[in-house]
């Protein structure tokens, strides 16, 4: 596979996870992670939050459906570039925007961060092993840059 082919997976992946996030399989988010990917930021959570597993990912999303209930009203938005390019590891760095609307409102914006990722080339193809998350504050960006 060339490298724009697999520019062209690493974003579908980056889109099949903002479906599954927003979504209501754990499974399908579960399935953008590498076995033993990492999630690692604060996710609108008070507290850092470190899951690391197919477990953890799935019981992590089955609370985030309970939460939200029967109405899904949260949708990610996001762009990406390419920090790195290897073989069989990519580094990508992508703004997140959600957006959340309710019947007559008007949408509003939900959470901005930034992702971190290393994509990991796998037999079932390109998958998130390790997706830091930075909440978008103050300086956030430049601070990045600096590591």
């Amino acid at each position: 596979m060339g490298r724009i082919e697999d520019k062209m997976e690493i974003l579908d992946l980056i889109g099949r996870y903002s479906h599954a996030a927003d979504g209501s399989s754990p499974e399908a988010y579960a399935d953008v992670f590498t076995e033993d990917g990492i999630f690692h930021g604060r996710a609108g959570q008070p507290d850092e939050l470190i899951l690391r597993g197919r477990d953890k990912l799935l019981a992590f999303h089955r609370r985030a459906i309970k939460q939200r209930g029967d109405s899904q009203t949260r949708h990610h938005q996001s762009t990406t570039i390419f920090l790195e390019m290897g073989d069989d590891r990519v580094i990508t760095r992508t703004y997140l925007l959600t957006t959340t609307a309710a019947q007559g409102v008007v949408p509003m914006v939900g959470l901005t961060s930034i992702y971190e990722d290393e994509m990991v080339r796998t037999p079932e193809g390109w998958r998130i092993g390790y997706r830091k998350i930075y909440p978008d504050v103050s300086g956030t960006l430049q601070k990045i840059r600096k590591n």
